[in-house]
């Protein structure tokens, strides 16, 4: 009887293991990257919640509102991201590593957060004439800018924080500090009255770090869409001047941080 027992229960605990290990063999979407992450936002920079081999099946259950380029094995997809369900745990995937297997059993929603969270979105001024500029090409959601200073980022450390960055050549730089909210569809940036320049003459690595007082300023942005779905940022303030136009940037915010911090400007900022 005894015996009879335990190879029972090594029944009983071989079927329960089983059970674990088993893998969902239906979905509306199936991977087909190679080791593909399910993220906690979208975007790269995001905690990894997990690996999904290729093959595997997903089921959708939104996507971001916009689309993003990515280069992917030597390939540069424009796709959104999609929040999905597998093995009972829901995130988002890139949809640049998704197949659609079931066009019927899904309806696509958008999701109305912008997940502005450590992203970069690098910005440039464009004329107001967007899609006749001979430097802009708004079917790829591209502008190419002139001259050596201008350039620059808004820097999304977290929900709340935001740094503007502009950069002269290759020896200087300016930083403010301030806040931002997304309110429908428009991101407004505050700064306030403060500016902090990094300045490296020689370009020897040696930072030269001045804070100037400034007037406050508010970046009022409206969210457009290139024609690939990619968002640019337009200036209310600039219309008459021009536009500001901007992409999320593939570049790490920690990586940003790294380079304000070797400049000697991170402690004016925290």
């Amino acid at each position: 009887m005894r015996q009879k027992t335990i190879y029972f229960l090594s029944f009983l605990t071989f079927i329960l293991c089983s059970n674990d290990m088993k893998k969902s063999n239906s979905g509306t979407h199936k991977v087909v990257c190679n080791r593909a992450h399910l993220r906690a936002f979208p975007n790269f920079n995001s905690k990894s919640l997990g690996i999904i081999e290729a093959g595997e099946p997903i089921i959708y259950i939104k996507e971001s509102k916009y689309k993003e380029k990515i280069k992917i094995n030597n390939q540069e997809p424009i796709a959104n991201w999609i929040y999905c369900s597998y093995n009972n745990k829901q995130g988002w995937i890139y949809g640049g590593c998704l197949e659609v297997t079931d066009n019927q059993s899904f309806n696509r929603q958008k999701d109305s957060n912008l997940y502005l969270s450590n992203r970069i979105i690098a910005y440039q001024e464009v004329p107001d004439d967007f899609e006749n500029s001979p430097n802009a090409d708004k079917s790829k959601c591209f502008f190419s800018s002139e001259g050596d200073c201008g350039g620059g980022d808004l820097i999304f450390l977290n929900e709340k924080e935001v740094i503007i960055a502009f950069y002269c050549c290759c020896s200087s730089s300016s930083y403010r500090k301030g806040t931002y909210n997304v309110v429908q569809d428009e991101v407004i940036c505050r700064f306030g009255n403060t500016e902090i320049f990094a300045d490296d003459p020689n370009g020897e690595g040696k930072f030269k770090v001045e804070k100037k007082f400034i007037d406050p300023i508010v970046f009022d942005f409206t969210i457009q869409y290139c024609n690939t779905g990619e968002i640019y940022l337009q200036n209310k303030m600039d219309k008459e001047e021009g536009s500001t136009y901007g992409v999320f940037s593939s570049e790490t915010v920690k990586k940003v941080i790294d380079k304000i911090k070797e400049e000697k400007a991170w402690e004016y900022l925290r």
